[in-house]
């Protein structure tokens, strides 16, 4: 009998803490699961701690590469390509998380009020070198909701999921998304949208898993070098092609986007950058900075 989740741990240069998530990955209390490892080709000795694992009952499959994709939703897509489990968590190999994990996480499939639940996720914790760098509110969260309603108010200007480790997907809804390989740091956001439209969206209020910063994660790069500013334009005009969001909220969401380019991003990109912006909104130098002292004019008369 297939297992109800296949547990996809894609690894890349992470031995430090490959340990800790695969050990928090087999000491969960719900146990209906198989575990699939892959590695991008590491030049640590990230090898030599997966081995440890090959005759474990629980892992089904380790996958090395040859050659490194260049790409972790490209090891996504190999990954669940191999999954049996109608549920996919894609444990990254860098976070790790409580033994209740996929007991609070996991929809019930005996609950009515569960059985049209796509995606289903829990908060999670922030760290760097030991330290709590965030904690999520739980105001919105402990909930079922419709997809689109979640997608519009999640989903619309930010990636709510921040941590894949945190969520479990249908891997029926993941494979009728459209394909998240043109993006380099926002494909998990991109997937997230697409799966929630197809149904429901349980939200847990507890705070189960920890996603760990560190030097070689690629989020910080991503919003130096600007990437993650262009692939915003390309998620904010899918949702506006996509019938989710209004015109005018989408004229909004990258008004205030644009403002953040330069700060965030390396002097030699954002010029670049901001072209792109102003394009996707059709509006010269002089009307997005009237917009800008109009919001600041609007948060004086608020005061």
């Amino acid at each position: 009998m297939a297992p109800q989740i296949s547990v996809i741990i894609p690894n890349y240069n992470h031995a430090t803490f490959l340990e800790q998530r695969i050990e928090s990955v087999l000491n969960q209390t719900f146990q209906d699961y198989e575990v699939i490892i892959l590695d991008d080709c590491s030049a640590d000795n990230s090898k030599d701690i997966i081995e440890r694992y090959r005759n474990h009952p629980k892992v089904s499959m380790i996958l090395y590469n040859d050659v490194n994709s260049g790409s972790t939703f490209i090891q996504w897509e190999k990954g669940i390509e191999q999954a049996k489990g109608k549920w996919i968590w894609v444990a990254e190999s860098d976070d790790w998380c409580e033994p209740t994990f996929l007991q609070e996480v996991y929809p019930d499939q005996t609950d009515n009020n569960l059985k049209d639940v796509v995606l289903s996720y829990c908060g999670s914790v922030t760290y760097r070198d030991n330290n709590i760098l965030y904690y999520p509110s739980i105001k919105h969260m402990n909930r079922v909701l419709d997809g689109q309603t979640y997608v519009q108010a999640q989903m619309s200007n930010g990636n709510a999921i921040y941590n894949a480790s945190s969520c479990l997907f249908t891997k029926q809804a993941y494979q009728r998304c459209p394909s998240h390989e043109q993006f380099t740091f926002s494909g998990d956001w991109f997937t997230w949208i697409n799966i929630a439209l197809q149904g429901n969206v349980k939200v847990s209020g507890k705070c189960l898993n920890y996603f760990r910063k560190h030097s070689s994660d690629v989020s910080g790069k991503s919003y130096s070098n600007g990437i993650s500013h262009m692939e915003y334009l390309v998620i904010q005009k899918h949702l506006l092609d996509k019938k989710i969001i209004e015109i005018n909220k989408y004229d909004d969401n990258i008004f205030k986007k644009y403002f953040s380019i330069i700060v965030q991003v390396n002097k030699d990109k954002s010029k670049a950058i901001q072209k792109a912006y102003k394009e996707a909104l059709g509006m010269n130098e002089s009307t997005i900075y009237l917009y800008k002292y109009m919001q600041i004019f609007k948060r004086i008369l608020r005061l």
